[in-house]
This record gives structure tokens, sequence and C-alpha cells, in this order.
């Protein structure tokens, strides 16, 4: 029988999508802690949340509006007290009940002097959108040593990693060792653990002794047949929600669709890219969609690939400093078999994204048909400087495109 698995990669920059795909992961018997079978599908609530200034905001589709998700009404979102200001890795339950995230503000002393800063991997929160109360659930350990020209932080605690699945939270947490060597001198390295967190006890517990040297170990899936859970690193296996009997298996990463693995690649000495579908009884390879400077993700609604040219907001400032004619911009779309629509044009001066081209940082980057992407737009570059300043931070506005890949409808909405 087909087996329905969520996919959950992160490829260097990524963003998280949902494929159906098949997998040779032994199905085992039904785990029914946190009911594997209701996971299959994700709920819609009509908000798309991401991080945006290192804030966690959230996009309402139907209001056409962006706001702070921040449980405080008076909150200036600007200081430490804010709950979700200075907040990174941003994970959305299964059930958009909840929102995980880390960062945590830093004290200490740098030159003899009182300092404060933000690391993103410090602390880990939840958030319960119902209740509207933020929680720890794993708080940082750290010291702060000052050598004068510089310092060196050493943390207990470094989040890694976090993925949901089946109502869990599961992340990695490092532990800094210090070793003494032959020659009485010292060496710090870090170890990781895995933990799984679970929102309706609050309970945070390490799930094996196991370490490893190395936070390379991930989940990337959730197999709803049999409520095993796909991992990823120095070996592909599955295990139980706990963590228990582990089973090598194979984890393709790609959708599949009508017995065809579809993939997608680039020659980056040629800046070619192809986007191709295995056979999955042949093995044989068939060319869909291939060009120069394309760019390729996932549709969110299951139906095939958006793609456009890796145009970027350099190339904008370029041209518009030349006083030569804007290229225009936009997203398309490619189904399973070869079809291709146009879903978005931008206007002259405009770019704009795609989920997985490492611009957006969300993981959660659509609510039904509908996609969130960032993009920018050139204004004002009249006033010239040597050396010219960054197009981005100095010339150009960032605003996020809500667009449904069904309808095409779309609609922009300015963050700066």
């Amino acid at each position: 029988m087909k087996q329905r698995i969520i996919l959950k990669i992160a490829f260097a920059l990524t963003l998280i999508f949902a494929f159906p795909i098949l997998s040779s992961c032994s199905t085992g018997d039904k785990f029914d802690a946190h009911d594997p079978a209701a996971y299959g599908t994700m709920v819609d609530d009509g908000f798309i949340y991401f991080e945006d200034g290192h804030l966690i905001k959230r996009a309402d589709i139907a209001g056409r509006r962006v706001s702070v998700v921040c449980p405080d009404p008076v909150c200036t979102h600007d200081a430490p007290e804010c709950p979700v200001f200075h907040k990174y890795n941003l994970v959305v339950s299964h059930d958009r009940q909840r929102l995980y995230f880390t960062g945590a503000a830093r004290t200490g002393k740098r030159d003899g002097e009182d300092y404060i800063d933000y690391d993103p991997d410090c602390n880990l929160y939840m958030y319960d959108l119902i209740s509207g109360v933020v929680t720890i659930v794993y708080e940082n350990g750290y010291t702060v040593e000052d050598f004068g020209e510089f310092d060196v932080m050493r943390a207990n605690g470094e989040i890694w990693n976090v993925s949901e699945a089946f109502g869990y939270l599961y992340f990695l947490a490092s532990e800094l060792l210090e070793e003494t060597l032959d020659d009485d001198g010292t060496a710090w390295h870090y170890t990781y653990s895995l933990y799984r967190f679970d929102p309706f006890t609050g309970e945070t517990r390490k799930l094996t002794e196991q370490t490893w040297e190395q936070p390379d170990i991930m989940l990337v899936g959730a197999d709803t047949d049999s409520g095993r859970l796909l991992w990823s690193g120095d070996e592909e296996f599955s295990t139980l929600p706990d963590f228990t009997d582990r089973e090598a298996c194979d984890i393709d990463p790609y959708p599949t669709f009508d017995g065809y693995r579809y993939r997608y690649e680039t020659d980056w000495s040629k800046n070619e890219s192809e986007l191709y579908r295995v056979n999955g009884e042949t093995g044989g390879r068939e060319t869909v969609m291939s060009g120069e400077n394309l760019i390729f993700s996932a549709s969110p609604s299951g139906d095939g690939f958006l793609y456009k040219t890796s145009l970027n907001v350099v190339d904008l400032y370029d041209n518009y400093i030349a006083g030569r004619e804007l290229p225009t911009d936009g997203i398309w779309h490619i189904s399973y078999d070869g079809q291709k629509r146009q879903l978005y044009k931008a206007g002259a001066g405009y770019f704009v994204g795609l989920p997985s081209d490492g611009i957006m940082t969300t993981e959660q980057t659509n609510a039904g048909d509908w996609v969130m992407v960032y993009g920018y737009y050139i204004s004002d570059v009249s006033v010239k400087t040597e050396p010219p300043l960054d197009p981005v931070t100095e010339y150009a506005h960032r605003y996020i495109t809500l667009l449904n890949v069904k309808t095409c409808e779309n609609f922009n909405i300015q963050l700066y």
C-alpha cells in the first residue's frame, strides 16, 4: 500500500514543504500517541507565520495585513521584554495552535563594558496562540569571558534542528565539555543530544543517551501510515516517536506523482537548471524543463512546481543606475506533465523570490493554496555615493507577495 509521508527537508537556507512520496521504511504497527492519522492534513487558519526583522509576524490572508504576533497589545516590540523580539528558527505546529522559536538576550562584559546582544541559538520557546502564553521549552546556559580585544561565549544548550511531528517537538541541544590535554592545556568541544518536548504535558526530556559530535542528525519526515519518524544524518533511518525501534530506510525528499519521482538540480558551472523525473520502476530519466538562470520550488498545492528566472534586486539596481530598461520578474507554474502557466507578473523595478531560494526564513510559507514570498522594489537612487551603497538596504523597499497558486489572485504588503 502506498504510504503517505510528510517530509520536512532543510536545504541549507530552506524551507519545509510537505510531499507525498514512496518510502522503503518498514510500516510497523500503528502508533497511537498524539494521533499520527490526524497529522496527515495541515490545518489552515488563514494566517502565514514568518520572521521579519527578528520579529515573529503573521500575514492575514482575508484581512490583507501583517501584524506582530505578540500577546501584549501595547508592546512596542523593540526590547527584550517583548516575547517575540529578536526571535529566530520559527516552527509552526501542525494544528496551528503553537509557535516555537529560539533566541535570547545575553548580557556580559566586552572590553570592560556592559553589553547586551542576542543569540539566535539560545533558549527554545513555545507561544500558545490560544492562551497567549509564552513559555520556555529549553533554557540555555552560557558564560562570557572578556579577553580585552575580543570575548568568547561558551554556551551549553545551543538549539539546533527544531522540527515538529505528531504533536511533539524534537530538537538538538549542545553540551560544552572541557578536556584537559596531555600538556595540561585545556580544550573545549561540543556534543549534541536529542530532546523531545510534549506541549500537552509540558515535559521536555532527553530521548537517548547517544550523543553526536556534530548537529547533523535531523528529523526530516513523519510517516502517517505507520506512525514512524524519518531521520537523516550519517545514515537514513526510521524510529517510533520515542526514538526506539530504529530501522534503516531510504528517504527521498522529492515529490512522487503517477509513478515518477521528480527532482531539480543546477549545474553551477553553466548556471543551468533542470527539472526532471525518474521512472520508479525502470529508473529511466526524462527532462521536464531546463534552461539558464532558472530556480524551482515545490508548489504548496502539491500539483507541480513554481519556477522563475534568477533575477535579483542587484540586477534591478544595476539596470536602474545605467539607465537601461528594467527587467520584469514573475512566478510561473509547471505541472507534473509539463504544462506551464504564469501565476504572477511583477511590475518594472520589482523583484520577487520563491519559497526555496534562500530569501524566506519561515518554515510554513503557505495557507491553503496561498503562498507567501518576499520581494523588493527599487526606490530613489538619484543620490550616488562612492563606493556604491548596498542596493538592498539603501535603494530598495521590501514587501511580501501573497499569491493564490490556483486562482492567481495576489496582493502585496510593504514591510519597509
